[in-house]
């Protein structure tokens, strides 16, 4: 509970007590004047309570006074206590002479009003970051819980969903923190501790000029600043982070006329600790000379983190004063036009590099960037490599595009990887990295990502106008992701080979030209191809793209052979292919030359994987032509699963979730519904999966689906569902479908349909919607009953030699896979059939008067949670962590807060090599938890908090003993 809040319980307790209640506000008073009107609101309320009335006052932020004012407002309150009044008064620190005054009051400080419940998480609980965002300061706690307008800010590395309240919230604090009332020192210490966000007292005593040890005590008493009188530290609350700082600049820009030097000296500061981002904030809040010599002296690191206009702005200025010399200048603008920015080019002087020149080994490195994507040869010297963190990186980078580029994509990923950590702010050097693992693991393999593997965060980052020279890369992933997925854009591919040609990047030119190439290939357009592919290895290698090429060379000779142009002798390259791509080559001429159709002679079992041509296997196994069905059939079982071409994971792409209706579907030739869901019959999903002890039956005339919507096939051709509409015939018939055995007595029946008639006209209605069934079926067949009836026992069934659903077969399955336990591989497998099954939720007609169709479908719905977690638990101890992560996230589409699942997701997405979104997963459970204070479900039901941690407080639950323990000083970062 915050002040305010405090204010409002207050003045709600009165009014419910029916009392007088009255609000004393000082806004703008000076000290004797304030000290005047509590002199006369005494002498009002005193009267008013000796009448007999109850009275409840508060007053407000009472000013800081002197001696003399201080004791005419402590004989006022008094007066009004010994007159009964109840009093509630808040002051802020520097009034604290009034409190010391008052005696025998009740006094809480600032410590005394955090929420206990956010204060109780320990560093090692998964929300504690939330701490970090408010510090249990009620005014953050609010919004930081709010899930509204979300944006991703980051706290000591962890994720946490919070909004642009938030931010405003935060700015509210930095104003009353920098308030009028305080002396100018007290403000130079507390805007210092505000621009620098974090760190020790003594960096506050470096950029502020007069340091005063009583300035820096005073704010120990606010938790806003976290400061530890232990450690001499500070941290901000929320603040300390770059993002949210950024949004709240605005509140302290008023600041920059009197204190301008304390946000030099913070960003100087700041850039010396390497916080460039931070630093770049605080000098585009002040941009004094001192300041933007700054900004010019770290350009390249400024570049690093975003900042190019600033740096911009800075060159100009400090070019114009004869600041930095013009052969500087334009080694920097060089490096910006490298990135793709040629609106500022500085000098027009040819640029001449200094070997002695801070700028020398970034521009030489950023020149190199761009000459790797226009296809140039590398030779980054030694000294470029070391002079820096970020020369070390850009140079990784530039490695790893020629090791892509020359096909040893293999060598780039692992070479890339220990580089590609995840920062808490992003970074160009840091996003090039992750990007091209993310490239490399694509090509070699992994296609579970849904388009960029980056995060939106660092897509965003890379996409900006400052690096539009190579941010073509982002499409050219996209591009070369949906044609592995099997779904391909060949406009997207178009416009990546149309912008490398326009901005000079051969090798993204290539590449795109190529995969449109290999799109073609898979598509049948043989013709296309042979006409395209020689000018395309021409072009690539021209460019001195030799692995680009040998791919070209590649797919012309396979689609001369099949056009019966050329001879199997024509599969031959320009220069030594790599050993992968020679297998991959060598394979298929063994395909070309079974002129019989048979693949039983090939051999290629003791043949090593050709890692680095994964991506190509797939493409060229996945094609509508019979090459590629060819090429399938003979892969050996070690290559085709390194490409996920094995049988039951052909479709690579992360399944969607379930729609809500299918309504009456209709099925092209493929099998896949208008609403593009597969649809899995009886028979198909035992043929899909060979499972053991499963018996083959016989195909049944009607087949009755209701999982994901309502569908009835006779002899496979759907029913017209309007001849159902009539007479609840529909509701008859899924009421009967979930029951045990398909059959219900006629008085269940009735009570289900038509529970507010009687007997005899119940009776009749049973009858007219039997009757209407039978009359949609003979509408496609007259040859089939589907009805059981039996007098004696007064039963309605369905036939089960007659009709089959697919409720009864995903149910079978489900529970044979549960039960399979100790057989991971055989649960795993079961698991997934089951998700092929359950297309939907249940079916529930529009008459279900006993609840029965909504009851089972929510036990349908728990058996579907239960069967993914056990076949994702199973998958992880297999190895399989993309399938893993596959079906814990399917068992999340029906309970986003089942802790088993999560676990089991966030497990196989770390396992994945993808802790990014595990991150973002299990924090964004966490938050909601805390916020809903839900107790976690689930068939294996854990507990949600840390052994040695403090149990969660509930809901309005009092701790005396806590609060007393949070009271005396928050910790920080000793």
């Amino acid at each position: 509970m915050g002040a305010a809040d405090a204010l409002l319980y207050f003045s709600t307790v009165g009014h419910q007590r029916l009392a007088c209640c009255h609000n004393v506000k000082f806004d703008g008073l000076s000290p004797d004047a304030a000290a005047r009107k509590v002199v006369r609101a005494a002498r009002d309320f005193s009267i008013e309570s000796s009448a007999g009335r109850e009275v409840f006052v508060t007053l407000q932020y009472v000013p800081p006074a002197d001696e003399c004012a201080v004791e005419r407002e402590v004989n006022a309150i008094h007066r009004m206590v010994e007159s009964g009044c109840k009093i509630l008064v808040t002051l802020l620190p520097e009034a604290i002479q009034l409190a010391d005054a008052l005696g025998s009051a009740i006094f809480l400080n600032s410590n005394d009003l955090l929420d206990p419940r956010i204060l109780a998480l320990s560093p090692s609980d998964p929300r504690y970051a939330l701490r970090e965002l408010s510090g249990g300061i009620p005014s953050l706690v609010k919004p930081v819980l709010g899930l509204g307008d979300v944006a991703l800010c980051h706290g000591a590395g962890s994720l946490v969903s919070v909004g642009t309240s938030y931010s405003d919230a935060v700015a509210h604090l930095v104003v009353t923190s920098l308030r009028r009332t305080l002396l100018d020192r007290e403000v130079e210490a507390r805007l210092g501790m505000i621009l620098l966000g974090s760190g020790r007292l003594s960096d506050v005593a470096d950029v502020v000029r007069s340091p005063d040890q009583e300035d820096l005590d005073l704010c120990f008493d606010d938790p806003f600043f976290g400061a530890s009188r232990t450690s001499r530290t500070f941290q901000c609350v929320g603040i300390s982070d770059n993002q949210v700082f950024a949004s709240c600049a605005n509140a302290i820009v008023p600041l920059t006329h009197d204190f301008g030097d304390v946000f030099e000296a913070s960003a100087q500061l700041l850039a010396w600790r390497g916080d460039y981002k931070r630093a770049a904030i605080v000098v585009s809040l002040y941009k004094s000379t001192d300041a933007l010599d700054l900004a010019a002296e770290y350009a390249f690191q400024f570049i690093n983190v975003g900042e190019a206009p600033l740096v911009k702005y800075a060159l100009s200025i400090d070019l114009a004063s004869g600041a930095i010399s013009p052969s500087d200048a334009s080694l920097v603008a060089d490096s910006l036009e490298a990135l793709g920015d040629t609106s500022w080019r500085g000098h027009n002087n040819a640029r001449t590099a200094d070997s002695e020149s801070s700028y020398g080994s970034h521009c030489e490195l950023l020149d190199d960037c761009r000459l790797a994507l226009r296809g140039g040869k590398l030779d980054v010297s030694e000294r470029a490599r070391s002079a820096d963190r970020i020369s070390e990186e850009l140079a990784v980078h530039i490695d790893a595009v020629a090791l892509l580029r020359d096909g040893r994509i293999s060598d780039a990923y692992r070479l890339a990887l220990p580089y590609a950590t995840e920062e808490v702010e992003p970074s160009l050097c840091d996003v090039l990295l992750r990007f091209d693992c993310d490239f490399a693991r694509l090509l070699m393999g992994d296609y579970e990502g849904d388009g960029c593997g980056l995060s939106e965060r660092d897509r965003k980052f890379l996409a900006s106008a400052q690096y539009k020279g190579i941010n073509k890369t982002l499409l050219l992933f996209e591009a070369f992701s949906g044609a592995l997925k099997g779904t391909p854009d060949v406009a997207l591919i178009e416009s990546v080979a149309l912008g490398g040609e326009q901005s000079g990047n051969l090798l993204i030119r290539a590449a795109a030209m190529t995969l449109g190439l290999l799109v073609d290939f898979s598509q049948g357009e043989y013709a296309r191809v042979e006409n395209r592919a020689p000018s395309i290895a021409a072009f690539s290698s021209r460019s001195g793209l030799q692995y680009i090429s040998q791919v070209t060379q590649l797919i012309d000779a396979i689609v001369g052979v099949l056009l019966s142009d050329r001879s199997l002798d024509s599969l031959s390259f320009e220069g030594e292919p790599p050993r992968g791509l020679k297998s991959v080559a060598d394979f298929s001429s063994c395909i070309l030359a079974q002129s019989d159709g048979t693949t039983t002679m090939l051999d290629f079992s003791n043949e090593p994987v050709p890692l680095d041509e994964v991506w190509l296997l797939r493409i060229l196994a996945r094609g509508r032509g019979y090459f590629s069905q060819r090429f399938l059939e003979a892969l050996p079982s070690h290559w085709r699963r390194a490409a996920k071409l094995d049988e039951g994971s052909l479709d690579a792409a992360p399944k969607k979730r379930m729609p809500e209706k299918r309504g009456n579907r209709g099925q092209d030739e493929s099998g896949t519904s208008a609403l593009g869901i597969r649809s899995v019959s009886v028979e198909s999903a035992e043929k899909v999966l060979y499972l053991p002890g499963f018996s083959r039956d016989a195909e049944r005339p009607v087949q009755l689906n209701l999982l994901g919507g309502f569908e009835l096939l006779v002899d496979g051709q759907p029913i017209d569902s309007r001849l159902l509409d009539r007479r609840s015939a529909r509701s008859l018939l899924v009421y009967l479908a979930v029951q045990p055995a398909m059959g219900a007595t006629r008085y269940s029946v009735m009570d289900q349909l038509w529970p507010n008639k009687d007997y005899d006209s119940s009776r009749s209605r049973v009858y007219q919607a039997t009757h209407a069934i039978r009359l949609a079926i003979e509408s496609v067949s007259t040859d089939v009953e589907v009805f059981l009836s039996s007098k004696q026992e007064r039963r309605i069934a369905l036939s089960s030699d007659v009709v089959g659903c697919d409720v009864w077969l995903f149910e079978r399955v489900a529970r044979n896979a549960l039960d399979a336990e100790g057989n991971d591989e055989r649960t795993m497998e079961l698991a997934r059939t089951a998700e092929d099954l359950y297309s939907g939720d249940l079916f529930v007609p529009s008459v279900d008067a006993s609840g029965y169709v909504a009851a089972r479908r929510e036990e349908l719905r728990s058996l579907y949670a239960d069967v993914m977690v056990a076949g994702a638990e199973a998958a992880t101890r297999l190895g399989r962590n993309r399938v893993a992560a596959r079906l814990a996230d399917s068992a999340t589409s029906v309970d986003e807060y089942r802790e088993d699942a999560i676990m089991a997701l966030v497990n196989a997405l770390k396992a994945s090599g993808r802790g990014y979104e595990a991150e973002q997963r299990y924090h964004r459970y966490a938050l909601r938890s805390l916020e809903l204070q839900k107790p976690s479900v689930g068939r294996k039901p854990r507990i949600f908090q840390q052994p040695d941690g403090p149990e969660p407080l509930k809901p309005g639950e009092p701790d005396a003993a806590r609060q007393g323990e949070n009271s005396q000083e928050s910790p920080t970062n000793e």
